[in-house]
């Protein structure tokens, strides 16, 4: 199996947990908010952004380094000097971590103690075992190890909260337990025992990861800040409603967010093994020329449905958004771009400059929107988002540039000219000439990504 297959193949793997996890939280969210109360439930919310905002402080993002040094291994012994390291780490931010919020809840006189502790440890040992099952190469039990958190946590938090009335408890412990049942799925499937000493830890591989993971603890807060600031600006300086309308413009560019997120996992992994091939950067090229072309396809596709969900999707007062969405679609490709590149840093060890990078496109986000948002409104969060994105890509290729060369080819370069012609006719609401539209950016998108569909045909006609 050749690289451009093994892409493939991950990315189609990690897809199916993807699609799994979206339709599963679309379907089962509304039904969580109506069994809890609004209090329980946007507590519930506030402890989940303080356990996803604490995990990288607690374990110094080693997570990272985790996935990044299991590629490199070779033998037993490479693997359990990377992860009897780490679980040092691990161990000691999970004791910091729960005298934290135990001295928290004994402050704030909170009930909920037992139930958010287990709910942090066993976020921490999950997030630790899916950074280790892609370390150990095993997209598959990085898959299921989704879909069975998923499946649990539902089953878990139904009969907790639906049938016997817990509340908040309910669902802390149900996503505690799915969490939990998850990583002993991955630990059983990886045979973790076989690999983790804690007698006599590495103390110079601990200094190692450590040395690789601490600047990713400022990127992991900069990407938050990146992508909450903005709802907090407006909602202080606009109000409630102009927080929905944006909430609401956001919707279908965080669908490609998801998507494109499959592809930097798999991404990640390929940079990794093809680092140091003679014709890397020819790879990494031939990889960037087709993801462009990909990409742009699908936020032409997006644009073009853009008016239809206003005008018969979404309610007519949140129209107020309707051009957001473009500006939102392009500094979501500019971010996946961006993305791109932090994979191949990733795979140069160079974790500095991808923290560094994300936390100046973090001032930069909050800069612009609040020296805007009083002369252009709503627009400001949007442009905002676009400069931010923007400024982490020519960064990031600016300070790579020695590594990698970057060449477009006229494949990328015609999709760039359809994207812009698309966008452009945002501003033909009429619906028959929307419709004009969205079939030339099916076609095109079909024209361009001709590589990869006559590949899927291939592969379908051959089974059959």
């Amino acid at each position: 199996m050749n690289r451009e297959q093994k892409l493939a193949k991950n990315t189609a793997i990690l897809g199916i947990g993807t699609a799994f996890s979206s339709v599963f939280s679309f379907f089962m969210v509304p039904l969580y908010s109506h069994w809890l109360s609004v209090a329980d439930y946007g507590t519930y919310d506030v402890y989940s952004t303080y356990v996803s905002l604490l995990i990288p402080f607690l374990t110094l993002a080693c997570g990272e380094a985790v996935f990044r040094f299991l590629l490199d291994c070779k033998e037993e012994k490479d693997y359990k000097r990377v992860l009897s390291s780490s679980w040092v780490i691990v161990l000691l931010g999970l004791a910091i971590g729960t005298v934290i919020a135990v001295i928290f809840f004994m402050i704030g006189e909170e009930s909920h103690t037992i139930s958010f502790v287990f709910f942090m440890v066993s976020s921490i040992l999950y997030s630790q075992g899916c950074y280790i099952a892609r370390g150990f190469r095993k997209p598959v039990t990085y898959t299921l190890a989704n879909i069975i958190f998923l499946l649990v946590m539902a089953a878990t938090v139904t009969y907790l909260v639906y049938f016997r009335q817990y509340g908040l408890s309910g669902i802390l412990w149900g996503n505690a337990i799915g969490h939990l049942v998850a990583f002993i799925y991955i630990s059983i499937s990886c045979t973790l025992w076989r690999y983790i000493s804690l007698a006599k830890p590495d103390k110079n591989e601990i200094k190692t990861i450590i040395k690789y993971s601490y600047p990713l603890i400022p990127n992991t807060v900069a990407w938050w800040v990146v992508n909450v600031s903005d709802r907090s600006i407006i909602r202080l300086a606009l109000g409630a409603a102009s927080n929905g309308i944006y909430a609401i413009a956001n919707k279908l560019p965080s669908l490609c967010i998801t998507v494109f997120g499959v592809f930097h996992m798999s991404w990640q992994e390929s940079a990794v093994d093809s680092v140091n091939d003679s014709d890397r950067n020819e790879y990494f090229n031939s990889v960037l020329n087709r993801i462009i072309p990909f990409c742009l396809s699908v936020g032409m596709c997006i644009i073009a449905v853009n008016r239809f969900f206003y005008k018969w999707v979404w309610d007519s007062k949140y129209i107020d958004g309707y051009f957001h969405v473009s500006i939102l679609m392009v500094a979501v490709i500019f971010s996946f771009l961006s993305q791109f590149i932090g994979g191949v840093l990733v795979a140069e060890k160079k974790t500095k400059i991808n923290g560094s990078t994300t936390v100046i496109a973090a001032f930069i986000n909050i800069g612009v929107n609040v020296s805007l948002i009083h002369f252009i409104g709503l627009y400001s969060a949007s442009v905002s988002t676009l400069a931010a994105y923007i400024s982490l890509f020519i960064m990031r290729v600016y300070l790579i540039r020695k590594e990698f060369t970057i060449s477009i080819s006229r494949n990328s370069v015609m999709a760039i000219v359809a994207f812009i012609c698309i966008t452009i006719t945002q501003f033909m609401t009429n619906v028959y000439v929307g419709g004009a539209v969205l079939i030339g950016a099916v076609f095109v998108s079909l024209l361009l990504n001709k590589a990869i569909v006559m590949g899927i045909l291939h592969r379908i006609l051959r089974r059959g």
